[in-house]
């Protein structure tokens, strides 16, 4: 990657967890300013400016606003740390991303009747779910036969500020042991409002949303 403009984010920060970032022209690894040395971060920079939101520049320009409903902390896991899921409901994907949708003050109901299966009814429901701090639970095919058979929980929603499109919602996924793999996925939206992505515990799985379960009102 070559940075073309010869710009570069910088950052600053102190045992006590303080910190600065700046945006300065140049590509040095450091750089002091005010007595500080600030280390280079890169073209990218991701700024948190509270509620739960995050932009995310490409050299000075916004590209992208990701709003949270889910932190790591309201994560959890059908499965043991030994890889067997754990025994009860308590192994039960569905069970558990009501559990983790429930932390962002939503309630997932149960019942086919309560599911929405066509894509652009299940985005928009996202969305409005999200506009409410709110996760949802989401069915998936991972096997690739057309039917759901796993349960995920929405995690955040990623706009294009350019274009003002959803591009993306993140999920928290209960099939993974570690809370690292279990954070850190998403869907892509694609033009057709379809859902889709690779979870980050086992990239031989191809998820598409199938069902998005309402919530009780």
């Amino acid at each position: 990657m070559i940075d073309l403009d010869g710009q570069d984010w910088y950052q600053w920060k102190d045992d006590k967890g303080s910190q600065a970032v700046t945006w300065r022209e140049g590509d040095a690894k450091s750089l002091n300013l005010n007595g500080q040395s600030y280390s280079n971060i890169g073209t990218s920079y991701t700024q948190d400016i509270g509620n739960n939101t995050s932009i995310t520049y490409n050299q000075n320009e916004a590209v992208s606003m990701t709003e949270k409903v889910l932190g790591t902390g309201d994560f959890s896991s059908q499965m043991k740390s030994d890889g067997s899921k754990k025994e009860g409901e308590e192994g039960n994907c569905f069970y558990q991303s009501g559990k983790m949708a429930e932390k962002s003050g939503a309630q997932s109901l149960s019942g086919d009747a309560n599911g929405i299966n066509d894509s652009k009814g299940g985005v928009d429901y996202l969305n409005s779910q999200v506009d409410q701090g709110k996760s949802a639970r989401v069915q998936v095919d991972r096997t690739e036969d057309g039917k759901g058979d796993h349960w995920v929980a929405i995690s955040s929603r990623t706009t294009d500020l350019k274009t003002q499109e959803i591009t993306k919602f993140g999920f928290f996924d209960p099939g993974a042991i570690q809370k690292g793999k279990g954070t850190n996925n998403s869907f892509n939206v694609g033009k057709d409002n379809s859902m889709t992505g690779k979870p980050a515990y086992n990239q031989n799985y191809n998820y598409r949303v199938v069902q998005v379960r309402k919530n009780k009102e």
